[in-house]
């Protein structure tokens, strides 16, 4: 895809068809045929390298962080401003309906945005002890956007929250081996 660097990510919007790679060379992103390989268009450039992708819409909604952990949107090829969001983001996922981009940050934090309008919806705090600091390592929403599945700290956790309140649903801590509601 590019020289130098080899590519740094790859996400592949449900339903398939289209691929997104970045990083390394590449400046931006490149939303690729997945049949062929042809690059069907770029977004982002002058961003630098990016890093950590979100595919959405069939690659209409894009979603990465810059080399500096910022996080930037594209919506059918056109930036969207998130001026609330944090400054130290660590993941990210797009709603697979395209209503919500959500961010995992250090200190550990989950940021919803809504996509249409790039405005804050909700911030809320993982549940759980982070002795040695911690962040939101990964982020997901179901295949139906129903809930928001994060892992989080050092300790090792998963959280399940639910996209209709954004209340959490339920926790598995692997140090203690169990889970709760």
């Amino acid at each position: 895809v590019g020289g130098g660097g080899g590519v740094g990510e790859a996400g592949l919007p449900a339903g398939g068809g289209r691929l997104v790679v970045f990083g390394g060379a590449i400046d931006g992103a490149r939303l690729l045929d997945a049949a062929n390989g042809a690059v069907l268009r770029s977004v982002g450039a002058g961003n630098g390298t990016l890093r950590r992708v979100a595919v959405a819409r069939g690659g209409t909604l894009l979603a990465a962080l810059d080399s500096n952990r910022k996080p930037l949107l594209w919506r059918d090829e056109v930036a969207v401003t998130l001026p609330d969001a944090a400054a130290d983001v660590r993941s990210l996922a797009l709603d697979p309906r395209g209503r919500w981009l959500a961010l995992g940050t250090n200190p550990p934090l989950v940021q919803v945005f809504d996509v249409a309008s790039g405005a804050l919806v909700t911030v809320f705090e993982p549940t759980g002890f982070f002795p040695f600091g911690g962040d939101v390592r990964t982020l997901v929403f179901d295949h139906a956007g129903e809930r928001l599945i994060g892992t989080t700290g050092d300790a090792g956790m998963v959280q399940v929250w639910g996209t209709d309140d954004w209340e959490l649903d339920w926790v598995h801590d692997f140090e203690e081996r169990k889970s709760n509601r």
